[in-house]
């Protein structure tokens, strides 16, 4: 079936690669124009030349009888622009700046010459995007290279507005303008670099390579891939006409940092100093030039990194089984290499293809925890990407451009145990601080690869219906797979604490858990395939010269499948036993038409493959609108409104697999007293539905009415150019996020869905029971009613399906303004004040489709509120200015709330009640304030670059620089703010007393953040 659908698929874009139609060039820009006579007659005929430094050749166009004319596909770069006509002036307009992704519009007017002198069009030529309806900005190589950044992608990243980070630093994969994680595409010239599962970055994405990067956030075209976050269009460097290149080396020593807090500080504190980079080196080189001038150019960058960071672990620490935990250090090892060739065999062709590889090793694959030991970390070995890309843009004639496009794209991450935790259990102990204490889940090499192809056409017709209409159309189709090796030697969970009998979960019974997986590499290995065919339409088109309106439409359909998958034994003897004695005969007996002879999830098993776990079709319409109020192209109004569906991502599709790692748990009785579990002991289930570890019960793991979670948008902006090289933007943006995934309690033998405390079958299978939890110092009591789950429910089994009681929200009104680089300074910054509510969030956390949410009406009590998200004040500037003596200064600020949080707590009912009410007497997890009702502090960092510039030579100079960051002495420390961890009252109803257990970390600091750090960097241009 894949065979079959990727070879219609090529067939059908090697159709549109010979039909007249063309898809817009994301990652390029374009320049029309119409020229006209002193009195505003067209004039037809007229010669309009075309130049760039950055571009390959000239190009010529003639104008039709509208007088218009249209370059598309342009890469960024310097351009000048020129219209002969016998008769009239030779006009050139030049210094036209065109960036990543931009559109302009010119009207020339050439007076009537007998000499056809040429004259330059007087004044600077604008800087504003006068055609295209979106919201973006870009970041180009000068300010990546000239701001006091960390050499890494994600920091360039979160200088983009409405970027947020996670914590007190920078997040690899951040939250932008109301979108989740979760949200964002990343693109590489066309390349789609998106993550399938956690839609991070899929391949390393370095800085060397980088020209220009674009952030789109409202008003995406329907020629790119919808995304509900940004997309971060990214365009690599081509080389040029002439040679050049840059050797660099940026290094810090642990000897020049400063921690900003003082030791008698940290040690009443008893925790670490602040994490932070302890030392870092990357050498690298990058080469440019022709191979033939005007034909042929190549371009490769390498670099090496290896950085260490100063652990903060807080040790050593001595755990419930007398194992002690020593403090231990980070680092990284990184090489990365990428070349790209860019040709242009005839003057009507273009071609461009770049390869890139990368490899990283981590001892510790985690980022430094206060809490984690390090026998629970897993060691990252060697976690490689390769990338191949190839694109071929061909002028049918001057109004038709066609392109054909294809990409692969792979990444192998093994992420393995520590050998001294190989063959022990995954154990947690709820009342210390740390956890787990005994090993890492599991072993895995996670394999994925993606393989894309499009084809596309843009149409310039010169007068149709009385205006110039660009079309723009194309087909794209994605192959995604991602496979999944893992394995466990010992494969049971055991979950503790400390502060019952005999450590028990539970005052009464243990809580224990088990892996589906084998006990060795190769033993447990499945994979699923994602494929998406993509197609779209647009007309862009003006009105009265100074209005421009895009319409578009693109329509995806995506489905996924699963092959015939088997595993092997488990590891640990007890799964066995308790599969063959317990798990198995149940199954056999409450599911005979499911499991006839019984089941043992952890026995040698074969689970059968499903051609269409999930699929979807999906519309997303575009509109939007410019318009030049003054007819300066100076002043530009914007509107748009647009509907982005999600991408069939992995992360929906793998969990659904049985052997997709997760523990199936049991309830656990001591009864040889021995302390530890073994087969003398006695175990029971709890209600829960095994159907779903059965390949035969995949539709009912999915609703068969699922649509693509989208996000709706709606935009409004004003942008005008101040000054030459200064431009300034208001916008509004709005968005809100509908049809959102979650796994729901549903009842596939009788269709009841009984999550919500509304619905008809919740209310009969749920119970209310009042409780006041306690305050604890400044935190007041609670008086809630929390639902408990009565034992004539169905057993639990969850379904993928729309939630509509879920929702994301987001508002916010930005301000940005930016000054290109000239006469000596460049300046960018951004205000950003917003709101982002719902109830469900946008971490990493809150965004699998596989959550807590609607798992039962205890979700959404004091659920609506500010999401993590959540950052009401942004404000971020940047900017160099040169000074005498060859010197450069150059400053990053960064300005955000907190993070929202809120009071939450596990309720366990009485036994006495559980027992007359008839339901189930476990913890109940439940919110005691309005999601977002407390604010973590704000934060602020000044970092600072100062460079001095050497010549060397007529063609090379010598870069050397420092850079300083945290100026302005930022701290924070980050501890226990939540304070209940159980209440166990001893009746129903308010004031009751009962047991409160604190959450071990209430009141304790676990980490510091502040640290000044010095870094150094030497860069030779040549």
């Amino acid at each position: 079936m894949r065979k079959a659908s990727a070879a219609i698929v090529l067939g059908l874009l090697l159709f549109l690669s010979g039909t007249p139609i063309l898809r817009a060039q994301g990652h390029t820009g374009t320049i029309q124009g119409r020229v006209a006579d002193p009195s505003g007659k067209s004039l037809a005929g007229a010669t309009v030349y075309l130049s760039s430094p950055t571009m390959q050749g000239n190009r010529t166009v003639m104008t039709g009888k509208s007088g218009s004319f249209d370059f598309a596909a342009l890469p960024a770069g310097i351009y000048t622009l020129s219209v002969e006509l016998p008769g009239f002036q030779t006009l050139v307009r030049d210094r036209i700046n065109l960036r990543t992704g931009m559109s302009f519009f010119f009207r020339l007017e050439p007076a009537p010459s007998e000499t056809e002198i040429d004259v330059a069009v007087p004044g600077p030529p604008p800087s504003l995007d006068t055609v295209s309806a979106k919201t973006a900005v870009a970041a180009d190589q000068l300010q990546a290279h000239s701001l006091p950044l960390a050499r890494d992608f994600s920091a360039l990243l979160n200088t983009a507005p409405g970027a947020i980070a996670a914590g007190y630093a920078f997040d690899p994969n951040p939250s932008i303008h109301g979108g989740t994680v979760r949200d964002n595409v990343y693109m590489l010239d066309g390349a789609n670099m998106t993550d399938m599962f956690t839609s991070a970055p899929l391949a390393h994405l370095n800085l060397n390579l980088t020209d220009e990067i674009e952030f789109i956030t409202a008003v995406q075209p329907a020629s790119q891939l919808p995304a509900g976050g940004a997309y971060v269009n990214v365009v690599s460097k081509s080389g040029g006409n002439s040679s050049a290149g840059e050797l660099s080396f940026f290094f810090m020593n642990d000897g020049l940092n400063k921690n900003l807090w003082s030791a008698s500080k940290i040690s009443s504190l008893g925790v670490a100093p602040p994490a932070g980079d302890k030392n870092y080196a990357e050498p690298a080189l990058s080469l440019g030039g022709p191979i033939m001038a005007d034909r042929a150019w190549y371009f490769l960058t390498g670099r090496y990194v290896s950085k260490s960071r100063a652990g903060n672990f807080i040790g050593p620490y001595q755990d419930i089984f007398g194992q002690v935990h020593d403090p231990y250090d980070w680092s990284l090892q990184e090489m990365s290499a990428f070349f790209k060739l860019t040709a242009r065999p005839v003057a009507n062709a273009r071609i461009t293809a770049w390869a890139g590889l990368a490899g990283v090793y981590q001892p510790v694959a985690e980022d430094p925890s206060p809490r984690l030991p390090f026998d629970s970390t897993h060691l990252l070995d060697h976690d490689t990407s390769f990338s191949l890309y190839g694109v071929l843009d061909y002028e049918l004639n001057p109004n038709a451009l066609t392109t054909i496009r294809g990409a692969y794209i792979s990444r192998n991450s093994p992420s393995l145990m520590q050998t001294e935790a190989l063959n022990k259990p995954w154990i947690d102990d709820a009342a210390d601080l740390y956890g787990p204490i005994s090993g890492a889940d599991y072993n895995s090499i996670d394999n994925k690869q993606r393989l894309q192809a499009d084809g596309s056409i843009r149409l310039f017709a010169d007068d149709l219906l009385g205006t110039s209409h660009t079309f723009s159309a194309g087909l794209d189709f994605d192959s995604s797979t991602s496979k999944l090796n893992w394995w466990k030697q010992n494969n049971m969970l055991w979950y503790m604490d400390g502060r019952n009998t005999n450590a028990n979960f539970y005052s009464d019974r243990g809580l224990l858990g088990f892996w589906p997986c084998g006990f060795e590499q190769d033993s447990t290995v499945f994979s699923a395939e994602t494929l998406r065919l993509g197609i779209h339409v647009s007309d862009s088109f003006s009105i009265a010269r100074r209005l421009t309106v895009t319409l578009g439409l693109r329509f995806e359909r995506a489905w996924s499948s699963f092959p015939t998958t088997s595993k092997y034994l488990s590891g640990n003897p007890l799964s066995l036993f308790i599969g063959d004695a317990v798990v198995s005969p149940r199954l056999a007996a409450m599911y005979p038409a499911v499991f006839s002879s019984g089941y043992n999830p952890w026995a040698q098993t074969t689970v059968a493959g499903e051609n269409s776990v999930i699929s979807w079709n999906a519309l997303s319409p575009r509109a939007g609108l410019a318009f030049d109020i003054w007819g300066t192209g100076r002043t530009i109004l914007k509107a748009g409104y647009a509907r982005y569906a999600d991408a069939l991502s992995q992360r929906y599709v793998l969990p659904l697999h049985p052997m997709y790692p997760r523990s199936l748990s049991v309830f656990w009785q001591d009864a040889n007293g021995d302390g530890l579990p073994d087969v003398e002991d006695e175990f029971s289930l709890p209600n829960v539905d095994y159907r779903f570890l059965s390949g035969s019960y995949y539709p009912n793991r999915v609703a068969g009415d699922l649509k693509a979670p989208a996000t709706e948008e709606i935009s409004l902006g004003l942008d005008h150019e101040l000054f030459r090289d200064f431009t300034l933007g208001l916008h509004f943006l709005t968005r809100r996020q509908t049809n959102i995934l979650e796994d729901a309690l549903y009842a596939p033998d009788t269709g009841e869905i009984w999550y919500a405390p509304d619905q008809a079958a919740a209310k009969k299978y749920w119970v209310p029971f009042t409780t006041t939890v306690p305050g604890t110092d400044a935190y007041p009591g609670q008086t809630i009613t929390i639902y408990a789950k009565s034992l004539q429910a169905p057993p639990s089994f969850l379904q993928l399906r729309n939630v509509p009681e879920l929702e994301r929200k987001y508002r916010s009104l930005e301000f940005v303004f930016q000054k290109r680089m000239a006469r000596g300074w460049q300046l960018a910054g951004s205000l950003v004040l917003s709101k982002a509510e719902g109830n469900i969030g946008g971490s990493a956390g809150e965004t699998t489709a596989f959550t807590a949410a609607a798992d039962s009406p205890n979700y959404f009590l004091n659920r609506y509120g500010r999401l993590d998200t959540d950052r009401p004040l942004q404000i971020k500037l940047m900017g160099t200015v040169e000074l005498p003596l060859r010197l450069g200064l150059s400053a990053f600020f960064h300005y955000q709330s907190g993070r929202p949080w809120q009071r939450w707590a596990q309720i366990l009912p009485p036994a006495d009640w559980s027992t007359a009410h008839n339901v189930e007497r476990i913890y109940y997890a439940v919110n005691l304030e309005a999601s977002g009702s407390r604010r973590d502090t704000d934060w602020s960092s000044l970092d600072l670059r100062l460079e001095k510039e050497f010549s060397l030579g007529t063609s090379s100079k010598l870069g050397v620089y420092a850079d300083v960051t945290n100026l302005l002495g930022f701290t924070a420390s980050v501890g226990g703010l939540n304070d209940i961890y159980s209440w166990a009252p001893v009746a129903e109803g308010a004031g009751q007393s009962g047991q409160k257990i604190l959450q071990p970390d209430y009141g304790i600091t676990n980490a510091l953040y502040g640290q000044r750090t010095f870094r150094f960097g030497l860069r030779l241009i040549f």
